[in-house]
């Protein structure tokens, strides 16, 4: 009988390539290389899935904190708990009945507790901030998306396209850093 390998330091997988974005960017993997049943080598790809927010708070712990990913955890449970786990065209929860799935159905209770808290959240940090929030860590959207889907809302306000992509992209990682300190700090992270 064949039994699978013990890993040790030798036969470890190697890590060939990092945080390679898969299915739009909703979820990161790592090609790494690993003995297989044969005792060849084989490149598999392990699938981590990864937020936006955690990302940055990966590649810039000093602007992203665990305070603002645990802040963003929150957001993200109340905002799939209310039935809002889907790229809908409002961001008007109370506009929304049931679930994505079943529309037809009349929101719960705790529907509507989760529903009030994203609302709260909404509230507290202001039309842009509640903007972010709702795309990039509510529905997960990177920020470039977020800025795309901006310029293309406001071609001739702020946002219409005058200082480039990552201008925009600075701009809108201080506003969603600011959102989440005012999150952070409302729910005691």
């Amino acid at each position: 009988m064949n039994t699978p390998q013990e890993a040790t330091p030798s036969t470890q997988g190697r890590t060939l390539r990092k945080n390679v974005p898969l299915y739009g960017g909703r979820e990161y993997g790592d090609f790494v290389d690993e003995p297989d049943e044969t005792g060849g080598i084989a490149v598999r790809l392990r699938v981590t899935t990864q937020t936006p927010v955690e990302r940055l708070g990966r590649e810039r712990p000093d602007e992203f904190p665990h305070r603002y990913i645990n802040a963003a955890h929150k957001f993200r449970e109340h905002f799939e708990m209310a039935g809002l786990g889907h790229n809908f065209a409002t961001m008007n929860p109370d506009g929304i009945k049931g679930l994505h799935h079943q529309p037809e159905l009349e929101i719960t209770d705790a529907q509507l507790h989760h529903r009030q808290e994203v609302n709260k959240a909404f509230s507290a940090v202001g039309q842009i901030g509640g903007s972010l929030l709702w795309y990039v860590v509510g529905c997960g959207e990177d920020l470039e998306t977020w800025c795309w889907r901006m310029s293309q809302s406001y071609k001739n306000h702020a946002w219409g396209g005058r200082c480039g992509l990552a201008g925009h992209v600075s701009v809108a990682r201080e506003n969603l850093r600011r959102a989440l300190d005012v999150l952070a700090d409302a729910w005691g992270y």
